[in-house]
Parts: C-alpha cells; sequence; structure tokens
C-alpha cells in the first residue's frame, strides 16, 4: 500500500497554481473579501459585484448631483450626458456604435424580452394600427412536417395544447405543402429553440395572440435545415426582400448560450436565419433575435461580426450591481419592425387627452423607454465596466472559466462509488473540448451507490453547511431539463397534479428527478472553488467513508482547450500561453470522457447492477473527520489492488435501511409503546425553548407556542439560519402574572404582556423561503422590547411581533386539512422525536468518527415539542394515529431536516453534524422525527409521563 494526502497534494495543489488563477485570488482578496470564507458557484444566477465597484458609485453620488434626465436644469443635463456616454460605452463593448445599434434601457433581459414581444409586427403592414382578434396556430405533424392550421385561438384560451408545436430532428419540412394549406395566411411565425428560457417561451402568447404562428425547434432540427438550405433547398420564395415576402414577418430567438447546460450556439445562425436558411419553417421576411444575458457573464459579444437584428442582456449578469438595469440593442435597419401603441412619460412629442391624437419620438431609445428611467442604478454601470477590466486587462476569462467547469466536469464524470456505479449524471451538450462551444456550467444530479438520484435538495441542504452556493431545480428552462432529465410532457403535467411547481422543493417523483444541480463559474472563481465542490461532494456522497472510488491521475495539459486553435471569444486575444492553468487532481480514467458514457435516467435501475471492471491501482478514500467543527478534515488515498463485485453490502447499503419509513417488517409493537419524556413551548420563534411538566394545548398545538417572532426592519422573520444568537434568547412565560419575559446572558431580562392587544398591526414574511413564503398580520409588542433586541442581535430595527387572532393558517403539509390551524410554526402544530431514535443518532456520529456530541445537546437541536422514549428507534416513522395520554394525533408526516439542527442551542455555535450523518443514514429527504396534529380535541393538558399508544 501506498498513501497520501489526497487533501494537501491533490484537492489543493496551490502551489501549482498559474500565474493567472493566482492573479484572479489576489484581485479576489481585495475586490471580493466577503466571498472568503463561502464557495459562491452560482454566476450564472447573478455574478459577485466588487467593492471598488461599490464604492465608486457610492462616492459619485455623493459627489454629485443627478436630476431627472427629463427636465432642462444643470443636475439634469448632467444626467442625461452621463447615460448617453453610457449607451455609447456598452456598443463600444459589444464592438459596435450607434450608427448600427440602438440601446434601449429595460428592468432586466426578461423585460427586454417582453418588449420585443409586445411590439414586433408579425404582419407586413407595420405602419398601420391594425386590430388582432384571432391567430391561427401551427401543428407540425410528425408524419411529414406540414404546417397545418389547427384552430381559431381566442384571448381567454391559453392552455390548448395545440398552442405548441415542436419539431425535433426526425421532422422533414415540406414548405410547398405549407403554401397550399396557409395560402391565405398574412402573419409570420414566432420560433425558437426548445432549450430557451421561460422568458423566451412566454413570448409565444404574445405572438400568438397578435396572429403568428409559433413553432418551436430542436437544435438538430434548426441544424438540418439551415443544412438543406445551404445545399440550394431554399423553400418556395427568398426571404430577403420584405416586398416579395408573403408570409409576414417572422422572428427567430435563441440563446447564445444554454442557462441549462452552458452549450454556446453558433453565432452563425444568426446570418442563416436573417438570409431565409429557415423559409422551410415558414416564408416570409425573417428576423432574429440573441439572448445574451447567459452568454455575457464571462464571454464578449462582437457585434461587427454577427449583427443580430435584437440582443436582449442583463447588467447583473455581467457586474453583478445593479440588479434592476438590463438592455435592448436594436439594430437601427430593424427598428421599423417594431411599432408601440403604448405611450408614457416622455415616449411622446405630442399628445391630446380628450382626441386619440398623439405623435410619438422619433428616436427609437426615447420612444421606448416609458417614464423616468432608472438613472442612478445606469450611471453605476461606467463603475461596472471599470471593474471588468481589472478582470479582463490581465486574464482569458473564457478561458479561465473553461478550464474550471472542464475540471469539474471531467472528476464527476469519473468518480464513483466502491460498486464501481457513477456518483454523478451529467447533463450536457458537448464533451467540454472547445471554450467556443462550451460556456462555465456544469450540470448534474447525484445517485446513491444502487443507482438511485439524490434529490437535488438534500444536496443543497448539506451544500449550506459547507457553505458552497449552488443553483437547484430547472432554473426557468423547463425544455432543456425535459430534455436531459428525460421527462415527457405528460410527466411534467403529472408532477403538476402531485403538488410539483417551480421552485419547491419536490425533487424526486416516482423515482426520477424534476430538476439538477447547477454550478457555474464566473471571472473571480478560483481553482480552490472547484476543489471545494469536489472534496464536498466525496466526503458527503461518495460511498461511505473508507469505500472506493476508481481514480487515475489528470493533469489541466489533458483539457482541450489548451488544443483548441482559435477561440473567438476571449477576452483578451494576446494573453500569453504561460498563463495556462497547471492543476492535477486523481480520477477514475485516462480520458476525458463523453457526456454519452454517464448513465441515462431510464436506465437508473440498471445502475446498480452495472459492473465496471477495477484497474489493478484501485483507489481507497478515506475521509477522517474528528470534530464537528467547520475545519479543513483530512483526506487520504490508499492505493491498492481491488476487484468489483456487485453482491458486495457496502455500509450505504446497510444504513439505506431504515431511510424514511423501512420497507422491511418491524416487530409487532405493543399498544402500550412509551411515555412523553419532555414537553418544550417555543414561546418565540427561532428562540430557546421553554421546557413545562405539563401544559394545555389549543387549536394551534400547544399553548403560546410560537405565538412571537423577531422581524428585521423590513418586516422579514429572522431565523437561526441568519443568526443563531436567537438561540441564546430564553423566553419563560409566567401565567400566574400574565407575562413573556425575555432573557439574554448578563443582560436585564425584558417582559412582554401576554394579554392580546390587537390595535397595532404590521404585515411581516414569515420566512424567506417560497415554500413557507406566507404573509401574517402581526401585533407590534412595542420600543421597548425592539430596543432591547436590536441591542441582543446588534441590528437596528429589530422587532416583536405577535401573531394576529384574527390571522388563519393552515398546515403547510396538508392545505386541505382546514381543521390544522398553525401558530407560526412552519409545516405543522407539533413536532415529536423519539429519545431513542437520538439515541442511535448520537451513536452513528461516534461511530462515523465525525464528533460526540451529549445526547442532551442533540435533543435541544432538534426544537422538538414533544419528546418520547419509546424502546424502538424511528418507530415513530410508522406511526399514522398516536394517543400521548388521553389526547389524539394524527401524523402529518416526517419532519425534513435543515442546517438549523447544525446549531448548539446552548452555544449558537454552528457544526457539520448532526445533518452529515443524518443524511448518510437517513437519506432522502433527512427525515428526523414527526410532525404530528390535534386529531380531534383541542382542549386539555398534556404532561410529562404521560403514556403513549399507537393505532
Amino acid at each position: 500500500k501506498m498513501e497520501e494526502t489526497l487533501l494537501e497534494n491533490n484537492l489543493q495543489k496551490e502551489s501549482s497554481f498559474s500565474a493567472e488563477d493566482e492573479l484572479i485570488d489576489r484581485i479576489k482578496r481585495a475586490e471580493y473579501p466577503r466571498s472568503l470564507d463561502l464557495t459562491y458557484l452560482d454566476h450564472s444566477g447573478a455574478t459577485l459585484y466588487s467593492k471598488s465597484h461599490i464604492e465608486k458609485h457610492h462616492q459619485d453620488l455623493l459627489q454629485n448631483v443627478y436630476g431627472n434626465p427629463h427636465s432642462s436644469n444643470p443636475s439634469s443635463k448632467l444626467t442625461s450626458d452621463t447615460i448617453d456616454q453610457i449607451r455609447y460605452r456598452i456598443l463600444q463593448y459589444l464592438r459596435t456604435n450607434d450608427k448600427e445599434y440602438s440601446v434601449i434601457f429595460t428592468s432586466g433581459c426578461t423585460a427586454a424580452l417582453k418588449l420585443v414581444a409586445e411590439s414586433f409586427q408579425y404582419s407586413q403592414k407595420t405602419g398601420q394600427a391594425e386590430e388582432v382578434t384571432k391567430s391561427t396556430q401551427v401543428k407540425l405533424t410528425q408524419e411529414h412536417g406540414v404546417a397545418k392550421s389547427t384552430h381559431d385561438y381566442g384571448q381567454n384560451d391559453t392552455t390548448n395544447d395545440t398552442s405548441i408545436s415542436h419539431v425535433d430532428s426526425n421532422s422533414a419540412f415540406k414548405s410547398e405543402d405549407r403554401d397550399k394549406e396557409c395560402n391565405a395566411f398574412k402573419y409570420g411565425v414566432f420560433s425558437c429553440i426548445d432549450t430557451s428560457h421561460t422568458s423566451v417561451v412566454g413570448m409565444r402568447e404574445l405572438a400568438i395572440h397578435n396572429g403568428a404562428s409559433f413553432v418551436c425547434l430542436s437544435e438538430s432540427s434548426i441544424q438540418s435545415n439551415l443544412n438543406q438550405t445551404m445545399k440550394g433547398n431554399m423553400g418556395p420564395k427568398s426571404i430577403g426582400d420584405n416586398t416579395t415576402a408573403k408570409y409576414g414577418n417572422n422572428l427567430f430567438v435563441y440563446p447564445a448560450q444554454c442557462n441549462f447546460s452552458g452549450r454556446k450556439y453558433p453565432l452563425s445562425w444568426i446570418k442563416d436565419i436573417q438570409d431565409g436558411r429557415l423559409g422551410a419553417v415558414s416564408s416570409g421576411k425573417w428576423y432574429c433575435l440573441l439572448d445574451a444575458a447567459s452568454f455575457l457573464t464571462t464571454s464578449t459579444l462582437d457585434l461587427s461580426e454577427h449583427k443580430p437584428d435584437f440582443v436582449t442582456l442583463s447588467f447583473y449578469k455581467i457586474f453583478g450591481f445593479p440588479t434592476g438595469i438590463g438592455a435592448l440593442l436594436v439594430k437601427n435597419a430593424s427598428e421599423h419592425v417594431l411599432q408601440r401603441r403604448y405611450f408614457g412619460g416622455g415616449t411622446v412629442n405630442v399628445a391630446l387627452t380628450d382626441q386619440r391624437f398623439h405623435n410619438m419620438r422619433k428616436n427609437i431609445s426615447d420612444r421606448f423607454e416609458d417614464g423616468t428611467v432608472s438613472f442612478l442604478d445606469i450611471i453605476a454601470l461606467r463603475h461596472g465596466f471599470d471593474t471588468l477590466n481589472m478582470f479582463t486587462g490581465s486574464t482569458n476569462v473564457p478561458k479561465h472559466t473553461f478550464h474550471l467547469a472542464w475540471y469539474t466536469y471531467t472528476v464527476l464524470s469519473n468518480l464513483r462509488h466502491s460498486n464501481q456505479c457513477p456518483v454523478a449524471r451529467l447533463y450536457c451538450d458537448t464533451e467540454y473540448r472547445d471554450v467556443t462551444t462550451q460556456g462555465p456550467i456544469v450540470n448534474f444530479n447525484l445517485l446513491r451507490p444502487n443507482g438511485e438520484y439524490i434529490g437535488f435538495a438534500e444536496v443543497d441542504k448539506l451544500a449550506q453547511l459547507y457553505d458552497i452556493h449552488l443553483r437547484t431545480g430547472c432554473f426557468c428552462n423547463t425544455g432543456a431539463c425535459q430534455k436531459h432529465l428525460a421527462l415527457s410532457d405528460q410527466t411534467i403535467k403529472d408532477n403538476f397534479q402531485a403538488g410539483h411547481v417551480c421552485g419547491d422543493d419536490r425533487d424526486i417523483v416516482n423515482g426520477l428527478p424534476t430538476g439538477s444541480i447547477r454550478v457555474s463559474f464566473g471571472y473571480m472563481s478560483t481553482l480552490k472553488d472547484a476543489q471545494t465542490l469536489i472534496k464536498f461532494i466525496v466526503e458527503c456522497f461518495v460511498d461511505g467513508h473508507g469505500d472506493i472510488a476508481q481514480l487515475t491521475a489528470l493533469n489541466t495539459n489533458q483539457c482541450p482547450c489548451h488544443n483548441s486553435p482559435n477561440h473567438d471569444h476571449n477576452l483578451n486575444q494576446n494573453l500569453s500561453s504561460k498563463h495556462a492553468l497547471d492543476w492535477d487532481y486523481a480520477i477514475g480514467s485516462n480520458h476525458t470522457p463523453s457526456p454519452h458514457d454517464d448513465l441515462g435516467p431510464e436506465s437508473t435501475k440498471a445502475a446498480a447492477d452495472q459492473s465496471n471492471s477495477c484497474g489493478d491501482n484501485a483507489v481507497t478514500l478515506a475521509v477522517k473527520t474528528n470534530s464537528c467543527d467547520d475545519s479543513t478534515n483530512d483526506i487520504t488515498v490508499t492505493v491498492e489492488a481491488n476487484s468489483c463485485n456487485d453482491n458486495d453490502v457496502t455500509l450505504t447499503d446497510i444504513k439505506q435501511g431504515h431511510m424514511q419509513t423501512p420497507n422491511v417488517a418491524l416487530p409487532e409493537v405493543p399498544k402500550e409503546i412509551g411515555t412523553v419524556h419532555q414537553i418544550s413551548v417555543y414561546p418565540v420563534k427561532s428562540c430557546a425553548a421553554f421546557q413545562v411538566a405539563s401544559w394545555n394545548i389549543c387549536s394551534t398545538g400547544l399553548v403560546y407556542d410560537r405565538q412571537w417572532m423577531v422581524v428585521n426592519a423590513s418586516g422579514a422573520c429572522i431565523s437561526q439560519k441568519r443568526e443563531a444568537r436567537l438561540s441564546l434568547i430564553k423566553p419563560t412565560i409566567d401565567l400566574e402574572r400574565g407575562l413573556l419575559s425575555l432573557n439574554y446572558k448578563d443582560m436585564t431580562s425584558i417582559d412582554v404582556t401576554l394579554q392580546y392587544h390587537g390595535n397595532t398591526t404590521t404585515d411581516a414574511s414569515l420566512c424567506h423561503s417560497k415554500v413557507c413564503g406566507d404573509r401574517v398580520s402581526g401585533v407590534d409588542c412595542g420600543d421597548e422590547v425592539a430596543s432591547w433586541l436590536s441591542r441582543v442581535l446588534n441590528q437596528d430595527g429589530c422587532r416583536l411581533i405577535r401573531q394576529s387572532q384574527s390571522e388563519s393558517r393552515v398546515c403547510k403539509l396538508r392545505p386541505d386539512d382546514s381543521g390544522s390551524k398553525m401558530s407560526l410554526a412552519n409545516e405543522s402544530q407539533y413536532l415529536l422525536i423519539n429519545l431513542s431514535s437520538c439515541r442511535e443518532l448520537q451513536n452513528e456520529v461516534a461511530r462515523m468518527g465525525n464528533c460526540i456530541i451529549d445526547l442532551d445537546n442533540l435533543v435541544e437541536r432538534f426544537r422538538a415539542n414533544i419528546i418520547v422514549d419509546s424502546p424502538t428507534g424511528y418507530v415513530e416513522d410508522t406511526w399514522t394515529h398516536v394517543t400521548l395520554g388521553t389526547h389524539s394525533f394524527k401524523s402529518m408526516g416526517q419532519c425534513s431536516r435543515c442546517q438549523m439542527v447544525c446549531v448548539d442551542q446552548s452555544s449558537a455555535e454552528r457544526s457539520r453534524e448532526p445533518l452529515k450523518t443524518l443524511a448518510v443514514t437517513r437519506g432522502k429527504k433527512i427525515p428526523f422525527g414527526i410532525h404530528l396534529s390535534n386529531s380531534s380535541d383541542t382542549t386539555g393538558v398534556l404532561s410529562v409521563g404521560d403514556t403513549i399508544t399507537h393505532q
């Protein structure tokens, strides 16, 4: 055997960082100090803003007076001149000028897309105001790809399946048939690629309403048609001439880079589309809109070479700040096809109130920017360009970020569990061989050793323990999600009927994922970020500690980017080759993998049976964690001969035996199965427990349980997820005196009356999550306690809010159960845990070598109302109804745990346990404890020592 420290020699080879990576690391420390203790991997969502950007903008606002640009005073003139200069700078950044393009400021890329959708004229009568009341839709039949008129589309008809036409690579377009079928059709087609963002897909509703047909195209069908027309099959008409166009104006929209997979689509499509090479889809004049939002995060667009008619973008994707500014770039030669009906603010030269008379501004920017633009945010853009120059002046951003993505993709592709089944299923459209075709995005799901998917919500919870910021779900790209996850239209509908909606945490339905995990790199990302992600996955998801993963050496000289002859999207064409990154890592094979090497979703069940031969030098990962703190743990690697055996039972297989509800039959349980060990009331949400020997119950749970919450100056609820010191605020209730007392360390306690006064109400957000995003009406408890809380938390503007008695909330787990009224608890009336289950978990944490947690400390972390002592651990998972003393309760399901259980309730210190061990031993959704609600009785007393009976 030969041992070496994988952490030091493979995962943390900072000494071998290239000059480029070291430079970025230095800039990151100076400009992004707040991100040094975390790993930010969501640059496609929003990149990080720099310190100098904010400081310069702040200084600019303090030194200058900027007035409304619609006025004519000196401060207004300064604003107008500055905005004009920023327009020029945007055009310069995109390598064009105001003779070719105009810049229209919007609130973001989505608003820019919507602006085009509202104003694009699909009829050739672009100069006339024509009412459109009906439209014809396109249905392309699989038999021969003929476009047919299917039915009239009314304004309120928004759900008919025929409104969507999808063309796959097998469809053969026959525009001659379309001529015969739609000879009288005078409106054009709105078309987009099937991996478009929902902001693009949403344009179809306005297009159809305005008279257009809609056709959805796959990449292969687009390329197939372009290839056909290049061979001379141009269709029935040349579409370059508006005067001879037969079917009106057509609009094709596609992203320069897919925000799901990072695929960079050919920019050559722009001219092909404009030249009419999609004439088989529709005759008429073709216009092209390029969605550049994701692309511009790390690449530049040269509009002197590629000239789409419209370009949309969001600046926070490039600079991180400001977040409310985007732009629509319009080619001046194509502006006539955008016609506005609405006018407002400074968009008109003259308008009458009592007559339908107005005259629009001639300049397209003035005509389309309604009202007063967000001029202070626009002014901030110039400081963003200055920040970007710090990186682009000395680094090759596309190549650098591509290296990071290639590295991550290659390692994930080769990671294996001890039974040689893959750890990750990657979703990609390229093999990460060319920076011009692949952006810095890696999309994947993780797999268990038996081939089952690990839900993205489970991964996200654990990632938060490691302070890794990534993105999960479908990323507002349903088409790409369907394509890569092999989700049919019917599956999407079935999942919706089952309760899954965009943005929730229902990550697995019927064994298949509803979304995935996306990591994306930005220009300030470093190798350490990628390595931290890999280390996290190895520690938390590779089969057990000390299990086998087949790994061999890799270095970045294998990166195909090093051998690529041209990189058109480089920000710095003159970068010296000495800046090439030189990274090493141990992975499972000596080739850059193909996306087709991974198991497809349809092969998930077969993954457990798949057997890959082990090499003679298989590598064993031994992860040794000795404490509960967040310090880096040692990872050692042992090189030894090994063999695969599909019949081996791994540690993870054994542990998964009691994931959620056990599949094995439990021994027959006697009717009396234990007693109530402890009762805890949490008067103030996220504050410490108030332990009682007996307590009254009511229609919302324990009386006074989670009746109060602390909110910040914005009215948002503060929880331990953001402020762990809440656990040190100890509430007590004195029923005789009618007081709630709050205590904190050496500070003088403060009292709040229990008597309800509903005179002053305040709206406050219950929590930040969309799942628990109820709005509640609360009663403010006054300035005295507000000042006390602000001092305790060192945060101005804190308030104590009591739930309004008129407030009506229902159980989040079963919203159809109107009888389950709730206080300010997240999901249910009561939370129950079993002391025996806590003992088992305590032993598991200790046995896995992570740390030793005192039993009472562990119990407190789960913040349960009812702690029972039943002889069998995890037996509570099987309860559907339970009686405590004389009171009956029904189970509302298991409690899915999050990082709050990692807060020590006695010290407010954070660690990675017990959530890390729970993820291994309990698996899916990380359940521990069960939710209860009143079965019938809503009055009475619950006491310690009450017997438990299970029905």
